[in-house]
């Protein structure tokens, strides 16, 4: 006989750890990378042997899903984008991180606004 326990409810936030005072952007990365994908004509496929992954790692990533550090630092590489681009600390735990990492993050949000798309 099957138990009637219930499961415990899994509290998911988009985006980022439960408790975390780190959230990463992985929506933003998604549509960063599928239109420069498209832009530039690759399959799939071809961006994953491009950047040395399987091809599951693009497709998950393109739809939000986190992947590996490593992935995701690949492809961030080959958009030509800092992973602090897409990153945002809760503001009580800013004050704990070294200035240049506070510059970094904070810088951001400026260079997004001046350059623009591609």
């Amino acid at each position: 006989m099957l138990s009637s326990r219930k499961k415990k409810p899994v509290n998911k936030i988009k985006g980022a750890r439960v408790g975390s005072p780190v959230t990463f952007a992985w929506a933003a990365v998604a549509g960063e990378l599928k239109s420069a994908r498209l832009s530039k004509k690759l399959t799939i496929r071809d961006l994953a042997s491009e950047v040395g992954c399987d091809h599951t790692v693009i497709f998950r990533l393109e739809r939000s899903t986190p992947v590996a550090v490593e992935h995701l630092l690949s492809l961030l590489l080959w958009l030509g984008r800092e992973p602090f681009q897409f990153t945002a600390v809760e503001r009580k735990f800013k004050s704990k991180l070294a200035p240049s990492i506070v510059k970094k993050i904070a810088g951001k949000a400026g260079k997004q606004g001046k350059s623009g798309r591609r």
